[in-house]
């Protein structure tokens, strides 16, 4: 998942900018996480008590009274161990040349069979 900031978004602070991503990302996987226990890694450590402890900033202690409907527990992953996220965030994306959800519609007339 990938989202660029806005222009106001850029002058938050590190811990806004990174928790806005924690909030970002568990939204859209709501369906998938809602329910279970999971395991959220961070290279931001200052999140690490996230979940538990009430936070100075006052953007970053409402998402993490959104989040409280979730059970999860934030691991801090060393910044050098991070590389795929490290790069999933550095890697530029070109725009596609064909519309996927075209093709799959497509493939999926022709492989479906009649009842």
């Amino acid at each position: 998942m990938s989202k660029k900031l806005t222009k106001t978004q850029t002058n938050w602070s590190t811990i806004e900018q990174e928790c806005y991503a924690i909030v970002q990302a568990i939204d859209k996987w709501d369906k998938y996480l809602r329910g279970h226990e999971f395991i959220l890694g961070t290279d931001h450590e200052p999140l690490v008590n996230l979940p538990n402890k009430e936070q100075l900033n006052k953007r970053c202690n409402r998402w993490r009274l959104k989040l409280a409907e979730y059970r999860f527990k934030v691991k801090h992953i060393q910044g050098n161990k991070n590389n795929m996220a490290d790069y999933l965030s550095r890697s530029p994306v070109e725009a596609a040349e064909e519309d996927i959800d075209e093709i799959i519609q497509y493939e999926s007339k022709f492989t479906q069979t009649d009842l």
